[in-house]
């Protein structure tokens, strides 16, 4: 099933350490961040998008969601949504 025009729908979310998927994004003032705790408990996916070489994950908790991009090995991260409840 496709969500958006190559785009697969996230079947599964798994429970992830911060840790693991923590990306830091560089913000449009030059600032890097990181928007998770390494240490809380988050659920996740990834979705491999491989005509473009690149990955949407998703990441949250009771509090928010994040949805970013990025390419092999976590490169160029970049947020696509991050909302909070």
């Amino acid at each position: 099933m496709l969500i958006s025009e190559g785009i697969p729908a996230a079947d599964d979310l798994c429970e992830l350490v911060g840790e693991y998927v923590n990306l830091e994004f560089q913000l449009s003032n030059g600032e890097k961040v990181k928007l998770l705790n390494d240490k809380d408990i988050y659920l996740c996916t990834q979705i491999e998008i491989p005509d473009k070489g690149s990955c949407i994950g998703i990441a949250a908790d009771t509090s928010f969601i994040l949805i970013c991009s990025y390419g092999e090995g976590g490169e160029n991260p970049e947020i696509v949504m991050y909302k909070r409840r």
